[in-house]
């Protein structure tokens, strides 16, 4: 378990960041970071709380940089090896054995296109220097969460709710519709929290966010549209096993 949070486009982003990285610091007591970035939407930070299970060195360490991409990212890659082989194959170059690498190799390479490729629990957030778009994904169950709260060109993100709503304090107001769902059902409908401003990303899905404000975003998977195709998909034929 880490812990991750940022900021884009926000003011003060740096010490808010920092502020909203310490909050999670409990989730990664191996060590923290943060990468710094400006673009023409204003400042991009990200931040990270460690937690070492992979690759205990420094080539493990976030937010990771390489070739104009920044990555904070929480979760485990359970096929990494596999996705590693076939980047190996195609050229390129690791610096050490962590699933971090494998991912931002991979984002690098096949951009949103590789989430349906990636078996685990994750939840990241991305920051491409070249264009200045950030990217927050969630896997496609939501095994690890991600919070986010969106203010026109500006974004924060993070892995907890105490993270925002502690920066913010009484600038949120409660989503009576979201409280009386969590008290009844003890679940939120997808997308939606306690705090009206603030967002869950929803499981399998990944958002944008341009220079220019323009937000774009989609669903790489549905398990609702799992159960439907294997609802209506031929019984296997068991004397073949």
């Amino acid at each position: 378990m880490c812990g991750i949070a940022g900021s884009y486009g926000w003011p003060g982003g740096g010490p808010v960041t920092d502020r909203m990285t310490t909050a999670v610091a409990h989730r990664g007591p191996d060590g923290s970071g943060r990468y710094s970035h400006r673009t023409a939407a204003g400042e991009v930070h990200l931040g990270h709380r460690r937690l070492a299970i992979l690759d205990l060195t420094d080539a493990g360490a976030q937010p990771m940089v390489a070739d104009g991409l920044a990555l904070t990212y929480n979760g485990e890659i359970y096929n990494a090896p596999d996705l590693r082989a076939e980047l190996q194959a195609a050229g390129v170059r690791f610096r050490g054995t962590s699933d971090t690498e494998v991912l931002l190799q991979a984002w690098r390479r096949w951009g949103p296109a590789c989430l349906p490729r990636l078996r685990g629990m994750f939840a990241f957030a991305v920051f491409d220097e070249r264009t200045g778009e950030l990217t927050l994904a969630r896997d496609q169950l939501g095994i690890k969460p991600l919070f986010y709260l969106r203010r026109g060109e500006r974004l924060l993100f993070a892995s907890e709710l105490k993270a925002l709503a502690g920066e913010l304090g009484d600038q949120l107001e409660i989503d009576q519709t979201a409280l009386v769902a969590s008290l009844l059902y003890y679940w939120v409908p997808d997308g939606r929290c306690v705090y009206r401003e603030v967002e869950k990303l929803p499981p399998g899905t990944w958002l944008t966010i341009r220079p220019d404000g323009e937000v774009r975003h989609a669903r790489y998977y549905s398990l609702r549209e799992v159960a439907e195709e294997a609802a209506h998909a031929e019984p296997p034929d068991l004397h073949e096993v």
